[in-house]
């Protein structure tokens, strides 16, 4: 059985904590990717946690805040 080259690869992460977020390891695979000739679609994705909003392209704001009685 031959198993046929790609040419188009999905590149569909979360973030790798700690040092990189979903769409820089989307990108760092659609590198590799083009290195090999093949072309890529960038999805980022998250599980709900902390890198959703980065996944869906928006910005984060921190903010501190006070508690229900605000201590």
């Amino acid at each position: 059985m031959s198993m046929k080259t790609p040419s188009t690869v999905l590149a569909a992460p979360d973030k790798f904590r700690g040092s990189l977020t979903g769409p820089e390891v989307a990108e760092a695979i659609a590198a590799g990717a083009q290195e090999a000739h093949w072309s890529t679609v960038l999805m980022p994705l998250a599980d709900g946690g902390e890198g959703l909003v980065e996944a869906l392209g928006g910005a984060t704001h921190t903010s501190e805040v006070t508690g229900p009685k605000e201590r």
